[in-house]
């Protein structure tokens, strides 16, 4: 297999088992604090006032999420690319700190979570690719 398609696949990989992984853990968030009934996920106003009415660890949770599923899909993508190098690992948080970006301007949050989530992204960033580049790299990944 061709180093650019294997590179491919560990984005693509790492992509989707952080999505997968994210979407798990908020899946039991849902199920702590579900949404009200006739709730319209496309309505800014009731998004703005049910985020308002949750608890701290409602948002804990979120942050937990993302801490796992960042750190999982970096760590995935930097492990399985062709070199094993941090580039890969690196353009899934890039992925993944812009999704959050989007999401943090779509409806309001508290301030300590804009910065928490920052904090969880780079933490994610450093742990993932800390455990993803092996402490000797195989003969055939050295340069």
């Amino acid at each position: 297999m061709s180093s650019l398609l294997r590179n491919i696949l560990a984005l693509l990989a790492g992509l989707v088992a952080g999505v997968v992984l994210i979407s798990l853990v908020q899946a039991i968030n849902g199920r702590l604090y579900p949404l009200p009934a006739g709730f319209d996920p496309g309505n800014p106003e009731q998004m703005k006032q049910h985020a308002a009415s949750l608890p701290p660890l409602a948002f804990v949770i979120v942050l937990a999420s993302y801490l796992a599923g960042f750190t999982f899909a970096v760590y995935l993508a930097t492990r399985a690319s062709a070199t094993m190098h941090a580039r890969q690992g690196v353009l899934v948080a890039a992925f993944f700190g812009a999704a959050s970006v989007m999401n943090l301007r779509a409806f309001s949050h508290p301030a300590w979570f804009w910065v928490a989530n920052l904090v969880v992204l780079l933490a994610a960033v450093w742990f993932g690719i800390r455990a993803g580049i092996p402490k000797r790299l195989p003969a055939a990944a050295q340069p």
